[in-house]
């Protein structure tokens, strides 16, 4: 995946390519990822699937509790 953090103005490397592992995969349900790369923060970003009369909703949902440099704080307890 190529990403670009500089809209969230923490980290200033403009586009950079990661490779996405998946941690979590419930067909029809969930799927969740983490990226490794250059900058390797332990963040896991996912979707949430729930079926409703209308087709489906989606929640997409990123977790930065888990830092993986020590002292690093998530962006939320800043």
């Amino acid at each position: 995946m190529h990403m670009d953090r500089e809209a969230l103005n923490d980290y200033p490397p403009g586009l950079y390519g990661v490779t996405a592992e998946i941690i979590t995969f419930e067909p029809d349900q969930q799927i969740a990822w983490t990226p490794h790369g250059q900058l390797d923060l332990g963040h896991v970003y996912g979707y949430r699937l729930e079926p409703i009369e209308e087709g489906t909703l989606v929640t997409s949902y990123p977790d930065w509790r888990r830092p993986s440099r020590p002292g690093r704080t998530p962006p939320s307890s800043r």
